[in-house]
């Protein structure tokens, strides 16, 4: 692979709220089938207890993967299924929805008080979304090359596997720079990627992008220019290329199956 990724695209997160009143910044899910496999992507960051602990009550899912990620803070996680788990700073929440699944994510104020985190939602393959879902929890693999910090979430970075428990998803990692530095990365064929710039700014393949944005990449080499104390998320994940229906919560094959997800709701929340 010797090509230069292309940026398809550069855009700046909105800023909108979810759950029991808590502004979060979205960087994908505004624009339907928009990124394959990607359906959203969400960021929390707030340092006021007060604004974020209403949390994200009880309210479904079914018909695709789930990615929590915690940069800073303490969320409990309960759902259907019967799982129950705390999550804080470095920890990643893995939810295959699949078929339908209840739960809720509850903002614990630490002593730090910064809630910093992460939830990116990916698509599945057709056969998959009758499966039953399952939920894992794991930490973060951090090393320090040079002047960058980097955290694997998911995948294969360098020499080094993290848990990857998504079937579409091939790599998701954090990067921090401690200094001026360059970060380089591939993102294989039939593959899209995307860099999120938390915080700082970069070049990346000769764009610049700023804090709140997004860079969405396709295939080939991606060089990124960070300036010092910069954060950002890159992901990569396995095209679809499949037809499919989004009705907020659900994702499906057609119609029919959302309106079973639906159902399957309804059934699920009347055991609860």
């Amino acid at each position: 692979m010797n090509k230069y990724s292309d940026v398809i695209d550069i855009h700046k997160g909105i800023d909108t709220m979810e759950g029991g009143g808590v502004y979060i910044r979205r960087y994908i899910g505004y624009k339907p089938n928009y990124f394959d496999p990607f359906l959203l992507l969400d960021e929390i960051k707030n340092d006021k207890p007060e604004e974020y602990q209403k949390g994200f009550p009880i309210h479904p899912h079914a018909g695709f993967e789930v990615i929590t990620y915690l940069v800073s803070g303490k969320i409990v996680h309960s759902d259907s299924t019967g799982s129950r788990s705390e999550i804080s700073s470095g920890d990643i929440q893995f939810m295959n929805t699949g078929s339908g699944v209840v739960h809720s994510e509850m903002p614990i104020a630490t002593d730090n008080k910064l809630l910093w985190g992460f939830q990116l939602w990916i698509n599945i393959p057709s056969n998959l979304r009758e499966s039953e879902p399952y939920y894992k929890n794991y930490h973060q693999i951090t090393l320090r090359e040079n002047d960058i910090e980097v955290n694997i979430i998911a995948g294969k970075y360098g020499n080094i596997s993290q848990n990857n428990y998504s079937k579409q998803l091939s790599k998701y990692i954090s990067v921090r720079s401690l200094g001026k530095s360059t970060f380089n990365i591939d993102i294989n064929e039939e593959h899209n990627g995307f860099i999120v710039v938390s915080e700082g700014r970069i070049d990346v393949n000769g764009s610049d992008v700023g804090e709140g944005m997004i860079a969405l990449l396709n295939t080939g080499k991606v060089e990124v220019l960070m300036e010092p104390d910069t954060f950002i998320l890159f992901v990569e994940g396995r095209m679809l290329k499949e037809q499919f229906v989004r009705y907020g919560p659900f994702v499906m094959d057609d119609e029919e199956g959302v309106l079973k997800a639906i159902r399957n709701y309804r059934r699920i929340s009347q055991q609860l």
